[in-house]
Formats: C-alpha cells, structure tokens, sequence
C-alpha cells in the first residue's frame, strides 16, 4: 500500500483480537519489541485502549502504523468522522497530525 508517507506500511502486522486488557497490552509491547510496526485493531475488537497503552509504554518513535476499522453501524448511522474521532481518543496514542480517510 502507498500512503503519503516517508516509510512504506509494513505488508505484515498484528491483528490483535482476541485480546483485551493486560493480555493485549502484554502481547502488543513483546510484538512492538519483537520488531513490529503494524498494529491491526478494528473498533469492534474493544481493545483500541488497551493497544494505545502499549503503545504509550513501548516509548517508540512516530514510525509506527495502527491501523482500525469502523464498525458497521456507524456507517449505517453515517458517523463515520465521529467513529474515527472516538477510536483516536481510545487510542490516546495518535498525535493530531494523524490521518484518517476521512481527510480525503
């Protein structure tokens, strides 16, 4: 995939379901210290909290991808701008620089 950016998205990453909590978090630093910089976790997964922690935690530098998805009744209910702004702040972890495609 070709985003605007400086470094390419990593083709492989981790899609954290089905961990929550402590599990999630635990699981996410040992892959981010492992050498991952892809992090999967769709809002369905009600764990985006628990993955901005680690995140938090890891200390690494801005060349990191945390990729979502939507759930399905927010298209329905055509909230999509509001259902990303939610997931960024359960995520905590993503500056105010962070795009989204909705800024398309």
């Amino acid at each position: 995939m070709s985003l605007p950016m400086r470094e390419p998205m990593p083709p492989i990453g981790l899609r954290t379901w089905p961990l929550t909590g402590t599990a999630a978090v635990d699981t996410v630093l040992s892959v981010l210290e492992a050498g991952y910089r892809h992090i999967d976790t769709p809002a369905i997964y009600d764990d985006e909290d628990a993955v901005g922690e680690a995140v938090r935690r890891s200390g690494l530098p801005r060349q990191l991808f945390v990729t979502s998805e939507l759930r399905g009744r927010d298209h329905v209910d055509r909230d999509c701008p509001g259902a990303v702004e939610r997931s960024l702040e359960r995520l905590a972890c993503i500056s105010s620089t962070a795009t989204s495609s909705t800024d398309r």
